[in-house]
């Protein structure tokens, strides 16, 4: 449980300093979900991979996935 006695869904760590200049967003960008970026030795997922999936999931409603269900259960006890 986390220091308020909320469950601990999983662990976010900041990625190494130099992602801002490894992941150059804008014209010429093309996002790859899934794409592992290595850097400093550390392996992780930029969010920025996902831009335009989940603009398309936000557009369409969230109307399916893991994230509907997770909306959904928070909705029974939000976090004040």
């Amino acid at each position: 449980l986390s220091d308020h006695g909320y469950p601990i869904i999983s662990m976010f760590f900041d990625a190494p300093a130099e992602v801002e200049e490894a992941v150059v967003l804008g014209p010429g960008f093309n996002p790859v979900p899934g794409r592992m970026t290595q850097l400093g030795g550390v392996g992780f997922q930029d969010e920025a991979e996902y831009d335009y999936q989940c603009q398309e999931r936000a557009a369409g409603g969230y109307k399916s996935g893991m994230g509907e269900i997770f909306r959904r259960v928070a909705m029974i006890a939000p976090v004040q």
